[in-house]
């Protein structure tokens, strides 16, 4: 997992300077109630507001897992994500410390703007650490804000929507706007189907299956390639070259650290091996269906081989940068045109094979293959092998009939299989051939 504990609230201030934070507390209080009553006679100018506001020192909320900062109601940041969840729906990535929100927020794809709306986040910037709350409502130039971090505890109230704050030294830069979901829009659509490998950006590692997980590393290409699939919903289903299996998100987990690795694919839809891709920092991020607030990360920010991936909540750092680059589909394997049947023709090419008893009562007699047997038509090499017969009668693979010395007078059968090898256009086949042998 990256580091993401941030936090968004000015350091804890000493002892000597609790007397001033008091009479400042004071102020601010009897300012808030000027505020809220002059607001009172306006037209209110809400804009997806909530529909009631939090009221002072009933506030209850409860740590949702996905949240990437501690501290609870003393940190601005914690109580700003906090809301953001429960209030609006929007589970909102990891963007540093409060003064950062606002453009990190831009990076990731969320609206901004500097117009006041409620169902937002106010986002003030100073030398420091900045400071986050969470806007419920608009009315003319007020605005009603819940934040944590507020003299180390939590606080909601009216505010000037452009006073400063933190004692005059917090300007405001803007807000984030959660009309929706807080989910990201604009997914891209890189093609219906395509090869491509996924490798960490800012190093060029390839994401690799390596039999058993899915990890930075080197590997054979079908470990480094994917099929990407695109889905109705524009998200895609990513498989292995190497075995079929998807990226998968284990148990459909929607929590920090939950491992990605290789699953059998599903024939249907399934939220666990669905992703959405978005650019992102110059690449792109890729975020599970089943947590589309998170994104495909690289554990601890790993740089070497075997670095595990995981899902984290979506932070703008390089581990969640990938390059996506598409490799040339091999085209499938033409089917050979079915070969012809071999016209092989073979015969004995005489009735009887003679050989003279007194010749073979010396030596071994031969018999050439041209006066034995006749074969035409055949294509590819010819060979022939004896079936069967007395054992004194050979037959050699070029053809040669041998009359072993010692054989009796008498009529022998000798059965002879000739094949023709066959070529590119023809099969092989083979006919058996029976020859006569006389010794007289």
């Amino acid at each position: 997992m990256n580091a993401k504990n941030q936090t968004g609230s000015a350091p804890t201030i000493g002892t000597a300077r609790k007397g001033i934070h008091l009479i400042w507390a004071l102020l601010a209080a009897t300012l808030v109630a000027l505020l809220c009553t002059s607001a009172a006679g306006q037209a209110t100018k809400a804009y997806a507001a909530d529909s009631s506001n939090l009221k002072a020192g009933t506030i209850s909320l409860q740590a949702q897992a996905g949240n990437p900062y501690g501290g609870g109601y003393s940190n601005c940041t914690w109580t700003a994500w906090q809301l953001a969840y429960e209030r609006a729906g929007a589970a909102l990535p990891g963007w540093g410390n409060a003064g950062q929100w606002y453009d990190n927020a831009a990076r990731s794809g969320y609206s901004v703007g500097t117009a006041p709306r409620g169902k937002s986040i106010a986002v003030w910037t100073d030398s420091g650490y900045g400071h986050v709350g969470y806007v419920t409502e608009i009315r003319g130039d007020q605005m009603y804000v819940c934040e944590g971090g507020y003299n180390g505890s939590y606080h909601e109230g009216w505010l000037n929507i452009y006073a400063k704050r933190n004692y005059g030294t917090q300007s405001l830069r803007g807000f984030i706007y959660l009309g929706g979901n807080g989910v990201r829009s604009g997914y891209l659509n890189l093609g219906t189907s395509f090869r491509a490998t996924i490798a960490r950006r800012d190093i060029n590692m390839p994401v690799i299956h390596n039999g058993s997980n899915i990890v930075l590393g080197y590997a054979s290409t079908a470990q480094t390639q994917w099929n990407f699939s695109r889905q109705s919903d524009g998200s895609y289903f990513i498989t292995s070259v190497y075995d079929g299996k998807a990226i998968d998100v284990a148990g459909a987990g929607t929590t920090n650290g939950v491992n990605v690795g290789p699953y059998t694919k599903f024939a249907a839809q399934n939220n666990a091996q669905q992703w959405f891709i978005y650019a992102n920092a110059g690449g792109y991020l890729l975020a599970p269906k089943c947590a589309p607030h998170m994104a495909m990360d690289c554990s601890w920010d790993g740089r070497s081989a075997g670095t595990n991936i995981q899902i984290y909540v979506q932070d703008g750092t390089p581990a969640q940068v990938f390059s996506i680059n598409k490799v040339a589909t091999p085209a499938p394997a033409k089917k050979p045109a079915a070969k012809k049947a071999n016209p092989l023709n073979a015969k004995a090419a005489a009735s009887v094979l003679t050989v003279k008893y007194s010749k073979v009562k010396k030596s071994n007699q031969s018999i050439s293959k041209s006066k034995a047997f006749k074969v035409s038509g055949a294509q590819g090499t010819v060979t022939f092998a004896k079936s069967s017969g007395n054992a004194k009668i050979t037959i050699s693979k070029t053809g040669t009939v041998t009359v072993k010395k010692g054989l009796k007078k008498g009529t022998y059968t000798v059965k002879v299989k000739v094949t023709a090898a066959g070529n590119a256009k023809y099969k092989s086949a083979s006919k058996t051939v029976s020859i006569k042998v006389r010794v007289k």
